[in-house]
């Protein structure tokens, strides 16, 4: 894939900008004040110097530049794993190309795909957006120059604080098909009888309702840094929000007391919200100073300076400056077989998402990067050893831990939901597998990394 070039394109470079979304989702300026937008929902009848139409799903995108008045100086692409619409042949032109990383915290294959559209088509910057915790698994892939510039599509609302605000405790967003443990939290709370607005509509409206709140609840859709924590900030609310891991980058952001205030349970949740409603004071100390750091390192204008500033290979601020991959060695020589690795993460970070809480045990014989990994979910707890009366959503082992009496134990009695076989193309043959996966009454339902099925049907496993 080679090392991209730095590049330094103006403070407004003539972009063109490939996007899925309509227009509407995103602030008046999102690269430069020359920016031409790309999406399949603009309209027949849109300025075409401004708007173009392109087509749903994978498109050449030399026609659309030559519908351009001019060569672009630079062409930002924002792919998630829905790929609704992304450009290929991108060598064809010769602007400078940036990708930004939308979801990859659900969907099929999210991270998969992302990947392999990344090894396919050469970008000159990648940045994340949602879900630093997601990067390393680009940059052990060998993709070169990503940057992590958060929620870079931000488009707030900013508001003076209201010193009095009169509504109690709010949420703005949707709650649907995606969001099962945000729906799961909101019902929580009115059963209990909280007094929690709900709402959905415009940005301008949700800013309005956060100043005018006590307390803004936040629910992320599956562990993701999302838009809601910088636009409550900038509308001058008091976020209350689910504590993400440390990889996600919040914690490297905000401080938990100063800046924003957390909660990882239910119950957390409803102490945090008891107690700031009895102390309204203290909360709109946290809100004006996560105001202030929000004005101070996370308007608009200050990500598109740090998207110039790395596309030209400069540093970023220290917060922001992605370390050294630190995910421990392999222990034995698997290899860097990163797809399986990401296989088996989508699978558990999918169960995350539909789940208000997982447990999962990862065998001392697996691949320490794997636990490594499932690190990252917030509220997935890990076990190293099949030891006690615990039960697990999912187990990760190797063949030879199948002869392993305390998880056969757990097999058996039913406190094993899947089973994923790691690195077995490395530790058997095919046909030694399939024999002693059929001696423990499993089934065999995909090979790298195989999933063992164990009391769920065969479509539950689509994702792996």
């Amino acid at each position: 894939m080679g090392e991209p070039t730095p590049h330094n394109p103006p403070e407004s470079p003539g972009t063109l900008l490939c996007f899925a979304a309509e227009r509407r989702f995103y602030g008046d300026v999102i690269v430069s004040e020359r920016e031409v937008f790309a999406g399949p929902d603009v309209e027949p009848g849109a300025d075409p110097a401004r708007e173009l139409r392109c087509p749903e799903g994978e498109y050449n995108i030399a026609p659309l530049l030559a519908r351009l008045a001019e060569p672009p100086e630079l062409i930002v692409v924002r792919a998630d794993a829905s790929m609704r619409a992304v450009p290929v042949n991108l060598d064809s032109a010769k602007a400078p190309k940036v990708l930004l990383l939308g979801d990859t915290h659900h969907m099929p294959r999210p991270i998969r795909t992302v990947l392999a559209y990344l090894r396919r088509e050469r970008f000159d910057l990648v940045v994340g957006e949602f879900n630093r915790q997601h990067l390393h698994f680009f940059r052990e892939a060998g993709i070169a120059n990503i940057a992590w510039i958060p929620c870079y599509t931000l488009a707030p609302c900013e508001r003076e604080p209201v010193a009095a605000p009169g509504n109690a405790l709010c949420f703005a967003g949707q709650a649907g098909a995606y969001h099962p443990y945000r729906r799961m939290i909101l019902d929580h709370l009115e059963r209990r009888g909280a007094p929690l607005t709900r709402f959905y509509g415009t940005r301008e409206e949700a800013a309005a309702l956060y100043a005018d709140s006590t307390i803004t609840l936040n629910v992320s859709l599956n562990g993701d840094l999302n838009l809601r924590v910088f636009e409550t900030m900038a509308a001058g609310g008091f976020l209350l929000t689910d504590r993400l891991s440390t990889e996600s980058g919040l914690p490297l952001l905000f401080t938990e007391g100063e800046h924003l205030a957390t909660y990882d349970s239910p119950e957390s949740l409803d102490a945090q919200i008891e107690r700031y409603l009895a102390d309204p004071g203290a909360a709109r100390r946290i809100a004006a100073a996560g105001r202030a750091a929000y004005l101070r390192s996370h308007r608009p204008a200050l990500k598109r300076a740090q998207l110039r500033a790395a596309l030209a290979g400069q540093s970023l601020p220290d917060e922001l400056t992605l370390p050294p991959i630190t995910r421990p060695a392999a222990a034995r020589p698997y290899g860097d077989d990163i797809d399986g690795r990401a296989a088996v993460y989508e699978f558990v970070q999918e169960l995350h998402r539909v789940r208000p809480a997982a447990r999962a045990l990862v065998m001392p014989s697996v691949d320490p990067r794997f636990a490594s990994d499932l690190a990252d979910l917030p509220r997935l707890t890990s076990d190293r050893a099949a030891t006690g009366p615990a039960s697990w959503a999912i187990a990760l082992c190797t063949v030879n831990d199948l002869w392993d009496q305390s998880l056969l134990g757990a097999i058996r009695e039913g406190r094993v939901e899947f089973l994923v076989i790691v690195n077995t193309w490395r530790d058997a043959a095919a046909n030694e597998l399939l024999a002693r996966v059929q001696s423990v009454g499993l089934h065999l339902w995909a090979r790298r990394p195989v999933l063992a099925g164990v009391q769920r049907p065969r479509a539950e496993a689509a994702s792996l």
